[in-house]
């Protein structure tokens, strides 16, 4: 079940994803102060679409929100020229992105902070190098894992000064990232992976949905092809995801943009 807001002022449309059970999502609408009620009938043709699914709007809320908060202009504005970049550890890139990514952290190799006034307000994660082989020959690339800002301020220019200091760190051939399509793209390239193609990305591909078994009790959320490999649940007469489906709810993202950027050999 998918309820919808409509922020025409902002070219916004906000989907919220219920484990049907007529959960309203919305109720607490404190993060959007003054949005008219009329705004709800406005077409959507053309609007960054964003999903808020249940499971993550109650174990992941604050940073939802927080992030909401940055795209409607809420939060304070942070410029990265007057930041200072540096190298972070592992324990204090893992304990900010805990805190600011909805995703949180991923296994990352090289992890770069942006300071303001000695406070960490950015941070960006980029993957060991590995060998890809293109039409060229066999690059070395890097994948540029996470990035997030803390709570719900804009680092305006953070993502390409983090980028540009592990550039000149590390010299890489390229660098892929991915950009989650439940936070723009469905309608379109109007929203997610925008920042990208700014830095001088290329959208080189999509990748499909992944599907998700959540327990409505615990809003926990496990990969179906995971579960699909338990033991427990491919010893019954019925089919694994029936089974799956008697005690999880099924659901599925909507994939992610892919981007590509190659970078001169010098």
């Amino acid at each position: 079940m998918e309820n919808h807001l409509i922020l025409p002022n902002y070219c916004l449309k906000l989907s919220f994803v219920s484990l049907n059970r007529g959960t309203s999502l919305n109720n607490d609408g404190s993060f959007l102060e003054n949005v008219n009620e009329n705004s709800r009938k406005v077409n959507d043709g053309g609007f960054r679409e964003i999903r808020v699914y249940e499971d993550l709007w109650f174990t992941k809320g604050d940073i939802i929100k927080n992030r909401l908060r940055a795209l409607l202009g809420k939060g304070e504005a942070i410029f990265a020229r007057k930041c200072v970049v540096a190298n972070i550890d592992a324990n204090k890139a893992i304990g900010f992105l805990e805190k600011n990514h909805i995703l949180g952290y991923s296994r990352a190799k090289f992890f770069y902070g942006l300071f303001y006034c000695e406070r960490l307000v950015a941070v960006a994660a980029f993957s060991a190098p590995r060998p890809i082989k293109r039409e060229s020959g066999v690059v070395s690339s890097f994948e540029w894992v996470r990035y997030a800002s803390v709570g719900s301020s804009r680092v305006v220019g953070g993502m390409g000064r983090l980028l540009s200091a592990f550039v000149e760190e590390k010299s890489p051939q390229e660098v892929m990232s991915y950009a989650d399509l439940d936070w723009g793209g469905q309608n379109g390239y109007n929203g997610s992976g925008v920042a990208y193609k700014k830095l001088g990305f290329e959208l080189v591909g999509k990748t499909p949905p992944v599907k998700f078994m959540v327990d409505p009790k615990t809003y926990q959320r496990y990969s179906l092809k995971k579960l699909l490999k338990d033991r427990k649940y491919n010893s019954s007469k019925y089919s694994s995801q029936e089974l799956l489906e008697k005690q999880f709810i099924l659901l599925s993202n909507s994939g992610n943009f892919k981007f590509l950027r190659s970078f001169s050999l010098l």
